[in-house]
């Protein structure tokens, strides 16, 4: 639904009369108006397609079509001849429409009323228009009936006349009214159907630029270079003004309003608050996300309030290195409503498109508030086999997080009896042992746990096929040790408690395991994939510490990158995060390419996430990322359990690691690390003590910048009995800086309970302070 919306509102943005061309005259894209005809009218022509013939026809047609016309030239005339005879139908007139035709229909709703026949009977009039100056359309359009029992009902009607009336009997009273609500149907939209976005400003024919008369003209000439390099590369006509020289925006024509100190800058605020967004002089906040005047550069369009036709873009920076990034950045960003950029790259940081609130092509029947119209998803027209099974993933959370192992606590019996089953599982896979068996023993002294402490890892391995890697390897790691019983960081009150861990870090185990059984038994990999569960991350990394300093057949140092699953069971709409990838300067264009493979939202991230095994294999040089799906009030609490666990999303992580797994096994070159390659310190003698204290924020885990920013309050804790605030940005606590979530977990270390610590922060970009006293963990 939302690729063929996409699709309409490029086609409505950017193809103008002088622009259009029949789809039978298109050989390549050469601009953003040729590939909206070029790709998008013919892909709506398949759907409409599909939606004519039937799903099976439809299947039948492009088998025959595919049979016969294998390794040669096929035009629409043999599409039309196979998908007609599947149907038994002539699609002769359908494809001569949307072929040979320029330009596209218009539908309007000019008409509903509820009628009552002479038994009590409800039926609903619908009238439907189509207001192009041409010809009208052959067209099959939806309609959907939203009802007051909850159910919908959808018919298909067939418009031939450019006003048409059709009767509608309904079983129930009707609350809405759609038409073509899910954009089945190619044409122009009306511009109240889409949210208001930047292909608006760049396909706008004629636009016009208001530049802030109050700025300093070093940006003043920043914004004109900018604008300057639009004109030569987009090749429209913006013409440029001072808002001072303006009593009012014009109504008839696209605006770009430039600047935070810019006059008009109100006018898009005033439109974009009824969007859940606030504009005030210093800070633009969306869905609680702050970004501030002297940090971030923004957009923001809106609906010009005098002509919703027209289009009102904000564009504001007080960064004047940051504009020429924009400049080449912006166009490619054509279908958001807003965006935000951080740093003199700039680097995205958020970006997304406005709810639709006042369709014209919905009527609303009912006074009072109704649902969000919901649908059920059309079939898909074949379904790839499952190549992950999620029942699988979550057995193995189950197995791992239960009760009777007791938390999987570091030199106990039930984390040994993890570890039989991660070899069990290694085994049923196929995988090779690490030696004699899957296991790499040892023994240590662990402070405050013990002397003498029994470890081990569990490795399994694919060997690759290509001799010119040998000794090379893709590690796939995930720690399978937890918190037993509360050692070695408990909360107050949770003592003597198991501490499941069904997230951290069953959930990252279980993912490894069934790559563990896909790869197992199909891959041959060029490059060796050595599957490794480490033991005692929670005490201070020391598995993944033992495996770097006791090199077996697959050196670590040899290792082209390690992928560490750490925590990722609660991924569910969220964009997965991945940490450490700026550890090699290829991780940016490679996840850019899973996700474009997967469709699978990802978010790369520079900083570490606290301290996971990977970041042991960056000390010696080895590139590699943490997968994370995000964080939550139950970490290190006896409520991380299964029933909470996304299977959906494990799916997804396990897809993405694949892609990526495949992908370092036979790219010829290493990576190019940007680290720098000292001697892993031996700490298979000391765990980390973890910290004692805690002040109730949840961090952003995604946030780039200086600092670190709140994602969320703990509910009566001593951080919202303070007063900070979520979306506020730690700076520096007791007078010492706070540069990222490390430097800011270093002095909760070593906080203790009871001391107030002065902390100073942003909120809406003003520095304040305020006392916390930190309460037990």
């Amino acid at each position: 639904l939302n690729h063929r919306r996409n699709t309409l509102q490029k086609y409505t943005d950017y193809v103008s009369s002088g622009r259009d061309f029949p789809l039978r005259d298109f050989r390549s894209r050469h601009d953003s108006a040729s590939e909206a005809v070029g790709y998008g009218k013919a892909l709506m022509l398949f759907h409409m397609l599909r939606i004519r013939v039937g799903d099976q026809a439809f299947r039948d047609g492009l088998r025959k079509l595919y049979k016969e016309r294998r390794f040669t030239k096929a035009s629409f005339d043999d599409v039309a001849a196979s998908l007609g005879e599947a149907a038994d139908t002539d699609l002769s007139a359908f494809f001569s429409q949307w072929v040979e035709r320029t330009g596209a229909p218009s539908l309007s709703l000019s008409k509903v009323e509820t009628l009552t026949d002479s038994n009590g009977g409800k039926q609903l009039l619908i009238e439907i228009e189509q207001t192009e100056s041409d010809a009208p359309y052959q067209l099959l359009v939806p309609v959907v009936i939203q009802l007051g029992n909850g159910e919908t009902k959808q018919t298909l009607v067939s418009l031939k006349d450019r006003k048409q009336s059709i009767t509608i009997e309904v079983p129930a009273t009707a609350l809405s009214v759609s038409v073509d609500p899910q954009f089945d149907v190619f044409r122009r939209l009306d511009p109240r159907e889409i949210p208001s976005a930047l292909s608006q400003g760049f396909g706008a024919d004629q636009a016009l630029a208001v530049l802030p008369a109050a700025a300093d003209t070093e940006l003043l000439n920043a914004y004109r270079q900018l604008i300057e390099s639009w004109r030569q590369r987009q090749r429209f006509n913006l013409q440029v003004v001072l808002d001072s020289e303006l009593d009012q925006l014009p109504s008839d024509k696209t605006v770009w309003i430039f600047g935070w100190d810019n006059r008009f800058r109100q006018t898009v605020s005033e439109q974009a608050s009824a969007l859940n967004a606030t504009l005030s002089d210093n800070t633009l906040t969306i869905d609680d996300k702050r970004y501030h005047r002297n940090q971030h550069a923004v957009v923001v369009t809106s609906r010009h309030p005098a002509n919703p036709a027209q289009t009102l873009l904000w564009l504001a920076s007080d960064n004047i290195n940051a504009l020429p990034g924009l400049a080449r950045k912006l166009p490619h960003y054509g279908k958001y409503s807003y965006l935000a950029f951080s740093g003199d790259e700039p680097e995205n940081i958020d970006k997304g498109q406005w709810q639709v609130l006042n369709s014209p092509l919905v009527k609303v029947l009912s006074t009072q508030p109704i649902p969000p119209l919901k649908l059920k998803p059309r079939p898909a027209l074949a379904e790839p086999a499952a190549v992950f099974s999620e029942k699988r993933m979550l057995a193995d959370i189950h197995a791992l997080s239960d009760e009777s192992l007791k938390g999987r606590g570091l030199g106990s019996p039930e984390l040994n009896k993890a570890a039989d089953y991660i070899a069990s599982e290694f085994k049923k896979a196929g995988l090779q042992p690490y030696d004699e068996d899957y296991f790499q023993e040892w023994r240590s002294d662990v402070a405050k746990l013990g002397s003498n402490i029994e470890l081990k890892n569990v490795t399994g391995i694919i060997p690759g096929t290509n001799p010119l890697y040998d000794k090379q390897s893709v590690i796939v790691a995930a720690h399978y040790d937890h918190l037993g019983l509360g050692w070695p960081d408990v909360r107050e009150g949770n003592e003597g408690k198991t501490h499941h861990g069904a997230d951290d870090n069953a959930s990252g185990v279980a993912v490894m395991l069934e790559l563990a059984r896909i790869l197992g038994k199909s891959g041959k990999p060029e490059r060796s994939v050595v599957f490794i569960a480490f033991t005692a991350e929670e005490a201070g990394q020391l598995g993944s510490s033992y495996y770097i300093n006791n090199p077996a057949t697959y050196p670590a140092k040899q290792a082209m990158a390690i992928l560490n699953l750490d925590t990722v069971g609660r991924l569910e709409d969220k964009a997965l995060s991945i940490f450490g990838a700026d550890s090699a300067s290829e991780w940016d264009p490679i996840f850019r390419g899973v996700g474009f493979v997967t469709g699978i939202k990802m978010k790369t991230n520079g900083r570490a996430f606290g301290a996971s095994d990977h970041a042991n294999f960056h000390e010696i040089g080895v590139p590699g990322v943490q997968f994370f799906s995000g964080v939550h009030l139950d970490y290190h609490r006896p409520t991380d359990t299964v029933e909470k666990i996304d299977g959906a999303g494990l799916v997804k992580v396990a897809t993405v690691v694949r892609e990526t797994t495949a992908y370092l096994t036979k790219r010829p070159q290493p990576l190019t690390s940007q680290l720098g390659q000292t001697k892993l310190p031996d700490g298979s003698q000391t765990a980390s003590q973890g910290r004692k204290v805690s002040i109730g924020t949840v961090p952003d885990f995604d946030y780039n910048g200086e600092g670190v920013r709140l994602s969320g309050i703990v509910a009566n804790s001593p951080a919202a009995k303070a007063g900070l605030k979520t979306g506020d940005i730690l700076i520096a606590i007791n007078g010492g800086s706070i540069a990222d979530l490390r430097s800011y977990a270093e002095v909760l270390r070593k906080t203790t309970a009871g001391e107030t610590l002065l902390i100073r922060f942003l909120r809406d970009g003003v520095t304040q302070e305020l006392d916390v006293v930190a309460g037990k963990r």
